[in-house]
Protein backbone atom coordinates (compact mmCIF):
# COMPACT_ATOMS: atom_id res chain seq x y z
CA UNK A 1 0.00 0.00 0.00
CA UNK A 2 1.38 3.36 -1.05
CA UNK A 3 0.70 6.05 1.57
CA UNK A 4 2.36 9.10 3.09
CA UNK A 5 1.19 10.99 6.19
CA UNK A 6 -1.85 12.98 5.04
CA UNK A 7 -0.74 16.02 7.06
CA UNK A 8 2.36 16.26 4.89
CA UNK A 9 2.69 17.77 1.44
CA UNK A 10 5.37 15.19 0.63
CA UNK A 11 4.71 12.79 -2.22
CA UNK A 12 4.70 9.04 -1.65
CA UNK A 13 6.45 7.84 -4.80
CA UNK A 14 6.90 4.43 -6.39
CA UNK A 15 8.97 3.94 -9.56
CA UNK A 16 9.02 0.48 -11.14
CA UNK A 17 11.86 -0.07 -13.62
CA UNK A 18 11.67 -3.87 -13.80
CA UNK A 19 11.01 -6.98 -11.76
CA UNK A 20 7.69 -8.30 -10.51
CA UNK A 21 5.21 -6.97 -7.94
CA UNK A 22 2.47 -9.44 -6.99
CA UNK A 23 -0.42 -9.44 -4.55
CA UNK A 24 -3.50 -11.58 -4.15
CA UNK A 25 -6.18 -8.84 -4.29
CA UNK A 26 -4.01 -5.81 -5.10
CA UNK A 27 -0.52 -5.66 -6.57
CA UNK A 28 -0.31 -1.88 -5.92
CA UNK A 29 -2.90 0.09 -3.97
CA UNK A 30 -3.31 3.51 -2.45
CA UNK A 31 -5.66 4.77 0.24
CA UNK A 32 -8.27 7.50 -0.32
CA UNK A 33 -7.37 9.09 3.02
CA UNK A 34 -3.74 9.62 1.95
CA UNK A 35 -3.29 11.89 -1.10
CA UNK A 36 -0.09 12.96 -2.86
CA UNK A 37 1.03 9.74 -4.48
CA UNK A 38 2.98 9.27 -7.70
CA UNK A 39 3.31 5.83 -9.29
CA UNK A 40 5.48 5.43 -12.40
CA UNK A 41 5.63 2.11 -14.23
CA UNK A 42 8.48 2.07 -16.77
CA UNK A 43 8.81 -1.70 -17.13
CA UNK A 44 8.27 -4.87 -15.12
CA UNK A 45 5.24 -6.93 -14.21
CA UNK A 46 2.49 -5.77 -11.83
CA UNK A 47 0.03 -8.60 -11.14
CA UNK A 48 -2.88 -9.31 -8.81
CA UNK A 49 -3.19 -13.08 -8.58
CA UNK A 50 -6.89 -13.62 -7.76
CA UNK A 51 -8.33 -13.79 -11.28
CA UNK A 52 -11.95 -13.52 -10.08
CA UNK A 53 -11.67 -10.36 -7.94
CA UNK A 54 -8.50 -8.28 -7.91
CA UNK A 55 -6.75 -5.18 -9.21
CA UNK A 56 -3.30 -4.72 -10.69
CA UNK A 57 -3.45 -1.09 -9.46
CA UNK A 58 -6.24 0.35 -7.30
CA UNK A 59 -6.16 4.17 -7.10
CA UNK A 60 -8.76 5.79 -4.76
CA UNK A 61 -6.60 8.77 -3.73
CA UNK A 62 -5.60 12.11 -5.20
CA UNK A 63 -2.39 11.33 -7.00
CA UNK A 64 -0.87 10.27 -10.28
CA UNK A 65 -0.12 7.10 -12.22
CA UNK A 66 2.15 7.20 -15.26
CA UNK A 67 2.46 4.02 -17.33
CA UNK A 68 5.38 4.15 -19.77
CA UNK A 69 5.68 0.40 -20.27
CA UNK A 70 5.51 -2.93 -18.50
CA UNK A 71 2.58 -5.26 -17.84
CA UNK A 72 -0.26 -4.56 -15.41
CA UNK A 73 -2.71 -7.39 -14.82
CA UNK A 74 -5.50 -8.29 -12.42
CA UNK A 75 -9.22 -9.11 -12.40
CA UNK A 76 -9.22 -5.44 -13.48
CA UNK A 77 -5.92 -3.95 -14.64
CA UNK A 78 -6.30 -0.42 -13.21
CA UNK A 79 -9.27 1.11 -11.40
CA UNK A 80 -9.25 4.91 -11.03
CA UNK A 81 -11.57 6.24 -8.33
CA UNK A 82 -9.69 9.55 -8.03
CA UNK A 83 -6.55 11.17 -9.48
CA UNK A 84 -4.69 11.21 -12.77
CA UNK A 85 -3.72 8.37 -15.11
CA UNK A 86 -1.41 8.82 -18.11
CA UNK A 87 -0.79 5.76 -20.30
CA UNK A 88 2.06 6.25 -22.78
CA UNK A 89 2.65 2.55 -23.49
CA UNK A 90 2.55 -0.90 -21.91
CA UNK A 91 0.04 -3.71 -21.52
CA UNK A 92 -2.93 -3.41 -19.16
CA UNK A 93 -5.18 -6.46 -18.79
CA UNK A 94 -8.38 -7.25 -16.94
CA UNK A 95 -8.29 -11.05 -16.69
CA UNK A 96 -11.47 -11.85 -14.74
CA UNK A 97 -13.45 -14.43 -16.73
CA UNK A 98 -16.63 -12.35 -16.51
CA UNK A 99 -17.52 -8.66 -16.19
CA UNK A 100 -18.93 -7.65 -12.81
CA UNK A 101 -19.71 -4.17 -11.47
CA UNK A 102 -20.91 -3.36 -7.95
CA UNK A 103 -21.41 -0.32 -5.77
CA UNK A 104 -18.66 -0.19 -3.17
CA UNK A 105 -18.08 2.83 -0.93
CA UNK A 106 -14.83 1.39 0.42
CA UNK A 107 -13.07 -0.48 -2.36
CA UNK A 108 -13.11 -1.48 -6.00
CA UNK A 109 -16.21 -1.59 -8.19
CA UNK A 110 -15.34 -3.62 -11.30
CA UNK A 111 -13.91 -6.94 -12.43
CA UNK A 112 -12.95 -7.90 -15.95
CA UNK A 113 -11.91 -4.46 -17.20
CA UNK A 114 -8.58 -3.26 -18.58
CA UNK A 115 -9.01 0.29 -17.23
CA UNK A 116 -12.02 1.23 -15.09
CA UNK A 117 -13.04 4.77 -14.10
CA UNK A 118 -15.57 4.97 -11.25
CA UNK A 119 -15.65 8.26 -9.31
CA UNK A 120 -15.59 7.62 -5.56
CA UNK A 121 -17.94 9.06 -2.93
CA UNK A 122 -15.17 11.65 -2.35
CA UNK A 123 -16.21 13.16 -5.72
CA UNK A 124 -12.59 14.06 -6.53
CA UNK A 125 -11.46 14.87 -10.05
CA UNK A 126 -10.30 12.08 -12.36
CA UNK A 127 -8.14 12.77 -15.42
CA UNK A 128 -7.32 9.91 -17.78
CA UNK A 129 -5.15 10.24 -20.90
CA UNK A 130 -4.37 7.19 -23.01
CA UNK A 131 -1.87 7.91 -25.78
CA UNK A 132 -0.73 4.36 -26.57
CA UNK A 133 -0.59 0.84 -25.17
CA UNK A 134 -2.48 -2.44 -25.30
CA UNK A 135 -5.57 -2.46 -23.08
CA UNK A 136 -7.80 -5.52 -22.84
CA UNK A 137 -10.47 -7.22 -20.76
CA UNK A 138 -14.11 -8.20 -20.96
CA UNK A 139 -14.29 -4.44 -21.56
CA UNK A 140 -11.01 -2.74 -22.40
CA UNK A 141 -12.22 0.58 -20.92
CA UNK A 142 -15.26 1.15 -18.72
CA UNK A 143 -16.46 4.37 -17.03
CA UNK A 144 -19.51 4.46 -14.78
CA UNK A 145 -21.12 6.28 -11.84
CA UNK A 146 -21.58 3.74 -9.01
CA UNK A 147 -22.60 6.33 -6.39
CA UNK A 148 -24.97 8.36 -8.55
CA UNK A 149 -22.78 11.44 -8.14
CA UNK A 150 -24.23 14.68 -9.50
CA UNK A 151 -23.60 16.03 -13.00
CA UNK A 152 -21.46 18.75 -11.41
CA UNK A 153 -19.24 16.09 -9.80
CA UNK A 154 -19.10 14.00 -12.98
CA UNK A 155 -17.90 17.08 -14.88
CA UNK A 156 -14.67 16.69 -12.86
CA UNK A 157 -13.93 13.56 -14.94
CA UNK A 158 -11.81 14.22 -18.03
CA UNK A 159 -11.12 11.40 -20.51
CA UNK A 160 -8.70 11.73 -23.43
CA UNK A 161 -8.14 8.62 -25.51
CA UNK A 162 -6.06 9.40 -28.59
CA UNK A 163 -4.22 6.15 -29.23
CA UNK A 164 -3.68 2.57 -28.18
CA UNK A 165 -5.08 -0.83 -29.03
CA UNK A 166 -8.27 -1.80 -27.18
CA UNK A 167 -9.56 -5.38 -27.10
CA UNK A 168 -12.87 -6.33 -25.49
CA UNK A 169 -13.72 -10.01 -25.09
CA UNK A 170 -17.28 -9.77 -23.68
CA UNK A 171 -19.85 -11.59 -25.78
Amino acid sequence: QLIKDNDSNEVAELIVNGGTIEGYYYAITGNGNYPNSKITINSGKIEALNKEDSLGIYHPQKGEIIVNGGEIRGGTGIEMRSGTLLVNNGTIEGIAPKFVKMVNKNGSTTNGVGIAVAQHTTKNAINVSILNGNISGQYAFYEWNPHENSKEDLNKIKLNISGGEFTGTAE
